[in-house]
């Protein structure tokens, strides 16, 4: 998991785009920092199918397992803008989840979260990544880069502030 740490607001979420689309041409998914920009279903249980059935790759089990592991089950047939901030954000962030992207950008998806949410949503893209699924979490959280990123990217001013060298890969 690569994170890009940024030490101000004026990362420019095209540019990380067109850096990926060169480096990943293959399926990309991102979540916006703020949910409500995504929410677009009348309940949650909708708002997380609806990707894998536009896609025509619904599964009812991993729709129940995206459900659970998100601590969405019993906010199912909710609507989606009448949750709590960190509520919305765990569905937006399950939505995404559930097209398994190979590629999956996240703006700072640990918004409104509790330490406990926090935890089971790292998990699930720790999960995603180790399924071999390329993320790249956008965070002013250096902690949190520090826990989870095995690679990160200091942006500053909209430039890259320091990168420590890649880890080496065995040929």
């Amino acid at each position: 998991m690569i994170m890009l740490v940024v030490d101000d607001a004026r990362l420019n979420l095209h540019v990380a785009e067109d850096l990926l689309h060169k480096l990943y041409p293959e399926s990309r998914v991102l979540l916006c920092q703020n949910p409500l920009d995504q929410l677009l279903t009348e309940r949650v249980d909708d708002e997380i199918a609806l990707g894998p059935r536009n896609w025509k790759v619904f599964d009812a089990g991993a729709h129940e397992r995206t459900l659970s592991a998100a601590d969405l089950v019993g906010l199912r047939a909710r609507a989606p803008l009448s949750l709590s901030a960190g509520q919305q954000q765990r569905t937006a962030l399950a939505a995404t989840l559930a097209l398994a992207p190979r590629v999956l950008i996240l703006d700072e998806p640990t918004l409104g979260q509790d330490w406990a949410h926090l935890e089971r949503l790292m998990a699930l893209v720790a999960d995603l990544n180790a399924r071999g699924s390329a993320v790249v979490l956008i965070t002013h959280d250096h902690d949190l880069a520090a826990r989870y990123a095995r690679r990160t990217l200091h942006l500053r001013d909209g430039r890259l502030a320091a990168a420590p060298p890649a880890p080496e890969t065995a040929t």
